[in-house]
This record gives structure tokens, sequence and C-alpha cells, in this order.
């Protein structure tokens, strides 16, 4: 039987019909912003390529997703991309997929599996690294929190070990203490919001730093520092580039944040995915050791975004717009 391909992401606008090759993407949820762009461009792509993309999105419900990739596969798509809601049940959509012939990308979150066919993201602990690296140099000694997302998420896991990667060897030195270290349920900006309340109403220590490990974290964070009128200077961080982040550099209360160029992703995401369903090599791809498997992957870098560059970055790629940026004051 000739094997088929899946990768998760989040539902398309429209359908296509009348084309040769079926290609299923499966998103986790539209909760933070870059996720409706990552759809958008990969059944754009798709299309432009020939095929016809089905999408479906959780809504963050693991087992949705599991219903959803089932219900793909037996309707006979021949790729499937998926952006996993969890990973255990990533690893029961990859088992379902095996049985029936068809193959799994696992796309910007990795589904820790053998018969996992393609891996596609970014170079995730660096994410965490750059975060880290960024903050001290501004804020080189004193106390640091950490606020990530959930563990069922393994980009979270391995931002948090970039982060504790550079920051750590400052920590053994007593130059740098992490205050807290904070893993939340999910990437909920409410969440952090509430979390960083509880902190913030207990806090006995000055803090130079938090590194937030995206932009709807940070957005929490910030609300939070404004709920309790704190106004000591904080360097926070985050990832993803959204519009709100990028308005934050510019009005001084974020300091930086993540850029990964997501339509280079997400064409890649399509690209390989009608490679895959006509037969095709992914020459590209390398064997990497990732959550403890080796995996067919592609491995993009991240950039660091600030107000000093984010028009050389995210605007000059189309990213966000100026148009975007002006309602900043709306």
């Amino acid at each position: 039987m000739k094997k088929l391909v899946i990768i998760v992401l989040s539902t398309c606008l429209s359908i296509s019909v009348g084309f040769s090759q079926r290609i299923g993407v499966l998103m986790d949820s539209y909760v933070v912003e870059r996720w409706m762009n990552d759809r958008y461009h990969i059944c754009d792509q798709i299309k432009t390529l020939g095929g016809e993309s089905i999408v479906e999105v959780a809504n963050g419900n693991a087992d949705v997703q599991v219903s959803q990739a089932k219900a793909l596969i037996d309707d006979g798509v021949k790729v499937l991309i998926v952006v996993p809601v969890d990973i255990q049940k990533g690893l029961e959509i990859v088992d379902y997929a095996q049985e029936k012939g068809v193959s799994v990308i696992a796309y910007d979150r990795i589904i820790p599996s053998e018969n996992t066919d393609l891996y596609l993201s970014f170079d995730n602990e660096m994410v965490g690294e750059l975060q880290a690296k960024e903050a001290l140099k501004h804020a080189r000694k004193g106390n640091y929190i950490l606020i990530n997302g959930p563990k069922s998420d393994y980009n979270a896991i391995l931002f948090r070990k970039g982060q504790l990667k550079v920051l750590n060897p400052l920590a053994r030195k007593g130059e740098v203490n992490i205050y807290k270290d904070i893993v939340l349920s999910n990437w909920g900006e409410l969440d952090a919001f509430l979390e960083m309340q509880e902190v913030f109403m207990k806090l006995d220590k000055e803090i130079v730093a938090i590194i937030a490990a995206n932009d709807a974290l940070a957005n929490g964070v910030i609300s939070a520092l404004s709920s309790n009128e704190i106004s000591e200077k904080i360097y926070i961080t985050g990832q993803d580039a959204e519009i709100e982040a990028v308005r934050n550099l510019k009005k001084g209360l974020q300091d930086m944040t993540i850029y990964k160029p997501i339509k280079q992703l997400a064409y890649l995401a399509a690209e390989s995915a009608m490679k895959i369903a006509n037969g095709q090599i992914i020459d590209e791809a390398k064997d990497s050791k990732i959550a403890g498997v080796m995996v067919k992957s592609i491995l993009l870098n991240p950039m660091v975004v600030t107000v000093d560059n984010y028009m050389e970055t995210v605007v000059a790629d189309g990213h966000v717009t100026i148009d975007e940026l002006a309602g900043e004051d709306n």
C-alpha cells in the first residue's frame, strides 16, 4: 500500500475542489494569532501547487483532534499536516496513520515517533537561548522570572531548556537568581495574567527580567504589571512577532520578540506534503534526534526583533504592515 503523509495544522477557510491530491491540515487552535497565518499560507500554497486542502481545528481539544485525524484519513487524504494539541494524542494519530498507510508531517510541534515521516519547525531551543541572551544584555544581574507554556507542547520544553542553558551558568555564580520558574497549563494570555497577578501581589524582591516564552504570555505579564501599578523597568521577552507585540515594542512595554518566518515554514509544509503525496523524496530533510527519537526534520533559524529592527524584519517581510501598526492608538 502506498504510504500517505499527515501534516497537523488548523482548518482552512475554504476547500478547493477538483484537484488530484488532497491534503489534510489539522490545527490545534487559533488562540495564538500566528496560527491563522500558518493556515492561510499552507492552504494557499497547496492550491498553487495543484492540491486540495481540507482543514480542521480542534480548539485545543486533543481527543477532538484525534477524531478529526481519523476522519480525514478514512476519507482518503493523501497527506496530513498536523499541529498536535498534545504529544501523547499525537502519537495516537501517527499510529492510526501508519496502520492506514498514511504519512505524517508534524508541523512546528514534534510528534515523537519514529513513524512521524517529517518534522518541520524552527530551532526551538535556540528560541529560548536568544530570549535569555537578549535579556542578559540589559539585565546582567538580578532576579529573573521565567514563564513558559505547557509540557504537553514539546516546544515549550525546548524554549525553557534553551533559556536555562544560558541562565544556569550565571545562576551558579550567583549573578542571576531565577525567582520564579512558571510552567502554565496552556498558552493563554489570561492564565499568564492571573499567574503574574499572584506573583506581583506577593513580590518581595526587585525583578529585572521576565522571560515570557511567547507574545500571548508577554501580554498577560504586561497587563499584570499595569494592574499592580509596577513602574520599575523590567526586561520582557516574547515570541511570534504578533501585531500587538510589535506595537508593544514601539511603546516600550515589551523589549523583544522572536520572529519565525511563518510564510517560509508554511510554504515548506505545503511543498513537502505535495512531494510526499506524489511519491517524491524531501532531499533537505536530515535525521535528527528530537524528544528521544530519530525523525527526518528540517529546522529553520529564528531571529530577534526589537524596536530597532522591526522595520527591516517583520515589516519588510510582510508579516505585519504599517497600516496594522498604525492602529495601535485606536
